[in-house]
C-alpha cells in the first residue's frame, strides 16, 4: 500500500493566521480600552481572547513552518496531526467507518469512527485528551479531520474507505488461510 501524505492548504492556513492576528488586536483593544477599566468582565473577555487567539496563531504558525504532514495513510493505519486536538496514530483495526459531517454553521469535516474509542482517549494525556473527549461529545467520535487539506473531503473519504476495505480483505484472507 503506497502511503498517502497530505498537508494543509497553505493559502487557507495563511488566511486563518491573518484572521487570528486580527482577533488578537481586537481583543487587546477590548482589554486595554480606558472606558472598560472599571468593567472587569469586559476586560476579562479581551484577555481570554488574546490568550485563545494567541494560542491558535502559534499553532497555525507552527503548522505552516512544519514539514510534518497533517494526515498520513499507510499500511499500518492513519496518523492524524490535522488539528490541535490530533488523535495521532490510529490502526486500521481500530476504525469502524468514516463519514463526512457538517457542524450547524456549515463547517465540514471527516469523522473517523472507532471500534475502541475509549482506548484512544486513554492513550492521549492532558489537554489533548480533554479536547478529544469534547470532540467525541460533539460529533460522536474523537477523530475529526477538518476540511482544508490538499485533498477534497469526498475524495479523502473514498480513499480511506478503499484502504480500510483493502486492509480488512487482507486480514480476513490471512485469518482464513491460517485457519486451514
Amino acid at each position: 500500500m503506497t502511503p498517502l501524505v497530505l498537508f494543509h492548504k497553505k493559502g487557507r492556513m495563511l488566511a486563518l493566521l491573518l484572521g487570528a492576528i486580527l482577533l488578537i488586536v481586537c481583543s487587546c483593544a477590548i482589554a486595554t480600552a480606558p472606558r472598560f477599566h472599571d468593567r472587569f468582565e469586559v476586560r476579562l473577555v479581551g484577555i481570554v481572547g488574546v490568550v485563545f487567539f494567541g494560542a491558535g496563531s502559534i499553532w497555525i504558525l507552527l503548522r505552516l513552518l512544519s514539514k510534518r504532514p497533517a494526515l498520513l495513510l499507510d499500511e499500518r493505519g492513519v496518523t492524524d496531526q490535522a488539528t490541535g486536538a490530533a488523535a495521532g496514530f490510529i490502526a486500521w483495526e481500530q476504525i469502524s467507518h468514516v463519514e463526512i459531517m457538517r457542524f450547524p454553521l456549515g463547517t465540514r469535516f471527516l469523522a473517523i469512527y472507532l471500534r475502541e474509542g475509549e482506548r484512544l482517549h486513554t492513550a492521549r494525556r492532558g489537554i489533548i485528551s480533554g479536547l478529544l473527549s469534547a470532540n467525541a461529545s460533539l460529533t460522536g467520535t474523537p477523530v475529526n479531520i477538518p476540511d482544508g487539506l490538499e485533498m477534497e473531503l469526498e475524495t479523502l473519504r473514498g480513499e480511506l474507505q478503499r484502504r480500510l476495505a483493502e486492509h480488512r480483505g487482507r486480514t480476513s484472507s490471512g485469518a482464513a488461510s491460517s485457519a486451514t
